[in-house]
């Protein structure tokens, strides 16, 4: 039997707004906001336990990234504006799940294939 790797996670939040600003005349502003919270991914069960390949560094309501694309903001310096925050992540690497993700990617039976 191959076993996988697995994540969890709290993903996405989403929001999107309109609304009209008027000027100069009537100017349409649109305002989409994407936040994904913690993020974990564990490797294979071993001997000691599974291992933690990865891991967020959030904490109670934090999230892992935040990003959001408005369209005139109210503010006039700029027509659009893109923002991005990210908290950043802890990475392990565990050789024994890499060599089962290399199991599982390598097939068996070789002999169909020319090079």
């Amino acid at each position: 039997m191959k076993v996988v790797p697995s994540f969890d996670g709290q993903f996405i939040y989403t929001s999107m707004q309109a609304r009209y600003r008027s000027i100069y005349g009537i100017i349409f502003v649109f305002r989409a906001s994407v936040s994904f919270g913690w993020f974990s991914v564990v490797g294979v069960k071993q001997s000691v336990g599974v291992a933690q390949l990865v891991e967020s560094r959030c904490h109670g309501n934090e999230r892992l990234v935040d990003a959001f694309y408005e369209t005139n903001p109210l503010d006039g310096k700029c027509d659009q504006r893109i923002h991005i925050a990210a908290r950043p992540l802890t990475m392990i690497y565990n050789h024994e799940t890499v060599v089962r993700l290399q199991e599982i990617f390598t097939s068996a039976d070789m002999t169909g294939i020319n090079q």
